[in-house]
């Protein structure tokens, strides 16, 4: 029989502090057996969420990494497409006079803007709910998992 002690140790820093406060009263009043229950479940670390989405948010990596595959996909269209617009928007006019600079110029100076657009839009909000969104997935995974053990229990009584 595992220590209880370590496995809420291993819930520490996966769950807000919060969520880590709930989950302990939930704990204390099951009892150390349901401490158990909670061992094989695998957790994602928010801190690996946080650095994805600051080193690799625009492409969905942290996305993918969460296992939201869907919104993965979603977050590297709707970065292509903000790009293409805010591209076409603004270099629409200045298309002359960049094209007397020379070709690449125009291509440069597009993909300085999409990026800028594109950072400031997706890159920053991403960052601030990356952690968060893996605390939640974390809580709400042992929740359910102390629900099934309590329910187990009771069909056993």
């Amino acid at each position: 029989m595992k220590n209880p002690k370590t496995t809420i140790q291993k819930i520490k820093g996966k769950v807000s502090s919060a969520q880590y406060i709930n989950v302990l009263e939930n704990i204390e009043n099951l009892g150390d057996k349901k401490a158990e229950c909670l061992d094989l479940l695998k957790f994602k670390s928010p801190f690996i969420s946080f650095i994805l989405a600051l080193l690799l948010g625009p492409f969905g990596v942290d996305r993918f990494y969460q296992g939201k595959i869907k919104f993965g996909l979603i977050k590297i269209l709707l970065t292509l497409l903000t790009g293409a617009g805010v591209y076409t928007i603004f270099f629409s006019p200045w298309k002359t006079y960049l094209y007397m600079l020379g070709n690449w110029v125009y291509v440069l100076w597009g993909a300085v803007i999409c990026f800028a657009f594109t950072f400031i839009s997706w890159y920053v909000l991403d960052i601030a709910i990356a952690a968060q969104s893996v605390y939640d997935e974390n809580y709400y995974k042992i929740i359910d998992k102390l629900e099934e053990c309590v329910n187990v229990e009771q069909a056993e009584k």
